[in-house]
């Protein structure tokens, strides 16, 4: 009887096999503790004869098969996985693999990535740094334009001044092709709707 009888196991066991063949011993404990799913990494730099990749072992009845992706992470690619675990940066290739499999749990369990804490914060960055960006962006602009006409402005100038962020980057350039000094830029721009 499983270890695990009568629970639902998405577990996946995963052997890194460097020097050893996992497939003489251990194999089998994992088939008679009821493990679901094995994968068998076989690294470029293994000091084994056998090809480098990931080969997939799924639970069927009380043996375990070779399948090309798994069951856990539903439509992953043994090629896929061993390219993810194994690239020094993510890939686009391998980022949309992900991103594909993350949607498919997310379908399975009724969930999006909002609902995961560590996504809604990666998400609220990525949305805050854009933001940034583009209000850089936008000072340069206004800088440029100032500098260009001989007016001068402190380093950090738009960027603290009210309203700036509100503005549209179209009043900016009026205000910053009109204004004499930081001084009249920051009145005509309290003065914008």
């Amino acid at each position: 009887m499983p270890l695990w009888a009568g629970t639902t196991i998405r577990d996946v066991v995963m052997e890194v096999d460097y020097s050893t063949d996992v497939r003489r011993n251990k194999l089998k404990l994992y088939e008679e503790w009821g493990f679901p799913e094995v994968w068998v990494d076989v690294p470029g730099q293994s000091r084994r004869r056998r090809p480098h990749g990931i080969t997939i072992y799924l639970r069927e009845d009380s043996a375990f098969a070779p399948a090309a992706a798994s069951r856990a992470f539903p439509g992953w690619q043994a090629t896929e996985i061993h390219t993810a675990l194994h690239e020094e940066r993510l890939s686009e290739r391998t980022v949309q693999a992900l991103e594909r499999i993350g949607r498919i749990l997310g379908e399975c369990a009724g969930t999006g990535p909002d609902d995961d804490p560590l996504m809604r914060s990666v998400r609220r960055q990525a949305q805050a740094d854009a933001r940034a960006t583009e209000l850089e962006t936008r000072a340069a602009l206004v800088r440029h334009l100032l500098a260009s006409r001989g007016v001068p402005v402190a380093a950090n100038f738009p960027l603290d001044q009210p309203g700036f962020a509100e503005a549209d980057v179209e009043a900016l350039a009026d205000i910053a092709l009109e204004c004499t000094s930081q001084a009249d830029f920051a009145a005509r721009l309290r003065k914008t709707p």
